[in-house]
């Protein structure tokens, strides 16, 4: 599980950058700045899973790292994985972070690897990975 979070890792970090346009560092082609987020963990690991039980609780933290005040418009949570807490519901200032908590309630045996969707004053929509597996 460990070597799949990993490969995951790269590939959603490559995602990002490459949704972003290759500007996640908060700037829109004309020099103007923009909000731009990073998380961690990405992807994020939950604990088997038993169905029809709840998983511990996990955390992602969000980072702002724009040039300006960065704030979500919709989140776009996955059939598997629910939001318990979410401080990420207002303005996020810059260099500040927010978190979002997730459970995983499996609704299949097996790994699943489903996305959680963020909109918002984002020149992208970023993903946050959720993996578990449901025994």
């Amino acid at each position: 599980m460990k070597t799949l979070a990993k490969v995951l890792l790269v590939i959603c970090l490559s995602t990002t950058v490459l949704m972003a346009g290759g500007r996640a560092s908060g700037w829109n082609k004309r020099g103007g700045a923009v909000a731009a987020v990073s998380s961690l963990p990405n992807p994020m690991a939950f604990p088997d899973t038993a169905l029809g039980d709840i998983s511990s609780i996990q955390t992602a933290t969000f980072y702002n790292v724009g040039q300006t005040p960065l704030y979500f418009t919709r989140f776009q949570v996955p059939p598997d994985f629910e939001i318990v807490l979410n401080t990420c519901v207002a303005y996020v200032p810059v260099g500040q972070t927010c978190a979002i908590s997730f459970v995983f309630r499996p609704t299949r045996t097996g790994i699943v690897g489903e996305d959680l969707y963020l909109f918002g004053n984002i020149n992208y929509v970023y993903v946050q990975a959720l993996i578990g597996k449901g025994i």
